[in-house]
């Protein structure tokens, strides 16, 4: 399953430089196998991305939650930015 443009319901995000975690979850806590999540930059940027992270939560009321997660390092200027990717194929 692939994804594309996710971004806050305000607007893309944005970053300085330096580097940034995300985390992202699908409805219900679903686990997705792999998932790769890339930094999509919006006009002029350099965004590199590392340290993918998939994580077993366990929630008392609900059971098991997933999270994935990454490390968006900016390498140029301060740039908008949004998150695409998906899973293996």
């Amino acid at each position: 399953m692939s994804f594309n443009n996710i971004q806050p319901a305000e607007g893309p995000f944005i970053i300085g430089a330096g580097p940034v975690r995300l985390a992202m979850w699908y409805p219900n806590g679903e686990d997705h196998g792999a998932q790769w999540i890339m930094a999509n930059p919006i006009g002029p940027g350099a965004l590199e991305v590392s340290h993918f992270t998939k994580e077993r939560r366990v929630r008392p009321q609900n059971g098991v939650e997933i999270v994935y997660s990454v490390t968006v390092t900016n390498v140029g200027e301060d740039t908008l930015f949004n998150i695409q990717g998906g899973g293996n194929v």
